[in-house]
């Protein structure tokens, strides 16, 4: 079943697994963190990113360690959704008014993760 699988980022790795597969040894905290009471909590109701509205893009924006606060403030007023976000290139963030080059290229960064 889909909503089994888990994606994680490991320090810039990508990995995606079966959440069966992080529960294997029982008792240890990865198995508790996985287990179905807080599964059902904290996996199957966090939406994938093409479903979020422009507050959770601002949210998320806010949260990326090096990016100014004006960034997300620039998503918000811009109403950026989800999948815009993940359709958003360097010229797109430019057109915004995100112009500096260091902060184009965090934020390309995380958008690809």
């Amino acid at each position: 079943d889909t909503k089994d699988v888990v994606v994680l980022n490991v320090s810039g790795t990508v990995m995606v697994t079966k959440r069966s597969t992080l529960q294997t040894a029982e008792g240890s905290v990865l198995a508790q963190q996985f287990d179905d009471t807080k599964w059902t909590e904290q996996g199957c109701n966090t939406p994938c990113v093409k479903e979020w509205a422009p507050d959770d893009v601002t949210a998320w924006a806010a949260h990326i360690y090096g990016i100014p606060e004006d960034v997300s403030s620039i998503l918000k007023e811009n109403k950026i959704t989800g999948c815009e976000l993940l359709a958003l290139k360097k010229d797109g963030l430019m057109m915004l008014g995100i112009t500096r080059t260091g902060t184009l290229c965090l934020l390309l960064e995380e958008i690809k993760m």
